[in-house]
């Protein structure tokens, strides 16, 4: 009995180990976290209970990450946007034009992506048509 005791907790420890190696989810550190509040919240929710529900929350939350790193990455790449230059003025009605169809293309922005409303701002202040604003949309969404 005793022998059986030791060889279950042993099978216990060894696929507890060997499934956190097959899940990446379990070593997103804080550190990986710390710029979006609402993937830590998910990813300590998910190490504390790794439901099905917690884990497909917490692979929504990095595709919403990655499409909004994607589509304003190619956004300032291919409209050739300076990102370092500051804004002067704000063209309000540009910005706001702008931003709605940024949604109509390419949905909401999340508390993630509004870390790049800057980048739309900028297309106001550079220049950018508006026919050129949204073939880029267009390709990116």
């Amino acid at each position: 009995m005793k022998t059986t005791l030791i060889f279950i907790s042993i099978f216990i420890l060894a696929a507890t180990a060997l499934s956190n190696e097959q899940d990446p989810l379990m070593n997103i550190s804080v550190e990986d976290t710390q710029t979006n509040s609402k993937l830590a919240y998910l990813v300590q929710k998910y190490k504390a209970n790794p439901s099905a529900d917690n884990k497909q929350a917490v692979e929504q939350e990095l595709d919403s990450m990655h499409k909004f790193d994607s589509i304003f990455g190619g956004m300032t790449q291919q409209l050739g946007l300076d990102m370092s230059a500051t804004a002067p003025k704000i063209d309000f009605d540009c910005y706001k034009k702008r931003m709605e169809l940024f949604q109509t293309k390419c949905g909401a922005l999340s508390a993630y992506g509004l870390k790049y409303a800057k980048n739309i701002l900028m297309t106001c202040n550079q220049g950018v048509s508006d026919s050129s604003f949204e073939n880029t949309l267009n390709n990116l969404c």
